[in-house]
C-alpha cells in the first residue's frame, strides 16, 4: 500500500512538472545532483547553463538541442534568486 501512496506522488508529480523542469532535472542530474534554481540571479543562469553545455560536449556527453536548452534556462530563471 505505501508503496502505491510513493507511486501516486510520484506520477502526481511528474505531471505537474513544466517542460523546463523535467528537462532540467533529466539533463542537469546527470553528473551531479541538481541545483536549487535559487543558487544564481535569473541574469546569471545563462552564462552557467552555457558553461555546463560546454562541459558535457567537451566529456563527450550528450547536450541538449537549442529548444530545450532554452527550456531549462526559462525554468531556472522563472525560479531563480532574485
Amino acid at each position: 500500500m505505501m508503496g502505491s501512496n510513493a507511486s501516486s506522488a510520484s506520477a502526481s508529480k511528474a505531471n505537474t512538472e513544466s517542460p523546463g523542469e523535467r528537462a532540467f532535472h533529466q539533463n542537469c542530474s546527470t553528473c551531479h545532483g541538481a541545483p536549487s534554481p535559487s543558487e544564481h540571479t535569473a541574469a546569471e543562469w545563462s552564462a552557467v547553463v552555457k558553461n555546463m553545455e560546454q562541459r558535457m560536449s567537451s566529456y563527450g556527453l550528450h547536450v541538449p538541442d537549442h529548444k530545450t536548452t532554452q527550456a531549462i534556462v526559462d525554468y531556472l530563471q522563472s525560479h531563480a534568486s532574485k
